[in-house]
């Protein structure tokens, strides 16, 4: 039978060093406990019914857990910082945590934004480092709903490239919020996604490559193509069959080494010497003048663009 001892120490492991009053009065202890352990110093009082322990350290994700236990039952991180927690695209951390909760009803939490969502199902709940927080899906559908195009499509990507969710999961997402602001464009976004396509980007780079491509006049390419040339097989980043022209996204993690820029180099030659024609942007061209590379596809594969 573990102790009292053990059942606090524990919760302290398991939930970022926090300890809250609920979980120890539903455990049958008493609430003196706590208070004894905040007179010896082993527990210092964080927030109303919230108590941490000062051996372990204040962290970001303790942040965002001791927002969900003072918002009450059911609260989970949501929206933006449901998204960071996700690592989605360039979401940066808010400085003030996001929750979503079922009802009004909620005691406030001086440094968090409480957003009423009712209807959520399971499907919309996960938890990550021991957290509450929304599913990637309902994390799209409620970023979405703040954002404008450019972000729901760089959402979409990466949640489908990482394979964190699907189309149809994102699909199903939406169904679910019919009210949700920019519904309507998220369903529309979606329907011009090749699921096939986006599961083969590897880098955040290839995605807005992706992007860029998808949202201009070209015919879309195929994404990461393996070709089986006379000395190698090479991968290609994107790869047109009309007129044998690929295109390279080249990222410094993947690119910077000699050994890295040593394959590169052989496999351009071995994709010259087979008769195919190569193009090779950086990320700057790639994220900030995507129309350069767009205009430059064109001319290679003789499109006229408007």
């Amino acid at each position: 039978m573990p102790s009292a001892d053990d059942i606090i120490r524990r919760w302290g492991r398991e939930q970022h060093g926090l300890v809250v009053r609920e979980q120890v009065l539903d455990a049958g202890l008493a609430s003196s406990t706590l208070g004894s352990y905040v007179r010896t110093g082993e527990l210092d009082r964080l927030y109303r019914g919230i108590f941490a322990f000062p051996s372990v350290p204040a962290t970001w994700y303790q942040r965002i857990l001791a927002a969900v236990f003072s918002a009450g039952p059911g609260a989970m991180a949501g929206h933006a910082t449901a998204a960071a927690l996700w690592e989605l695209a360039d979401i940066k951390q808010p400085p003030r945590v996001q929750l979503i909760v079922p009802s009004r009803r909620r005691r406030g939490v001086s440094y968090a934004d409480l957003h009423v969502v009712r209807g959520l199902t399971d499907a919309d709940r996960r938890s990550l480092n021991r957290i509450p927080v929304t599913s990637p899906a309902r994390t799209f559908v409620d970023m979405a709903s703040r954002h404008d195009i450019r972000v729901i499509e760089d959402l979409a990507i990466e949640i489908v490239r990482r394979r964190l969710a699907s189309i149809e999961d994102l699909l199903d997402a939406a169904a679910r919020a019919p009210r949700s602001p920019n519904v309507g464009l998220v369903k529309a976004v979606l329907a011009t996604f090749d699921p096939e396509q986006i599961v083969r980007l590897m880098t955040r780079l290839e995605a807005a490559m992706y992007r860029a491509l998808k949202n201009s006049p070209l015919p879309l390419p195929d994404i990461n193509r393996v070709l089986d040339l006379e000395c190698m097989i090479a991968r290609v980043d994107a790869h047109w069959s009309q007129g044998e022209l690929s295109v390279e996204a080249d990222g410094l993690r993947w690119h910077s080494t000699p050994s890295q820029k040593r394959y590169d180099d052989e496999r351009q030659n071995e994709l010259i010497l087979a008769g195919k024609r190569v193009l090779r942007y950086g990320s700057q061209v790639i994220f900030q003048t995507p129309d350069v590379m767009v205009r430059d596809v064109a001319r290679a594969l003789g499109i006229t663009l408007f």
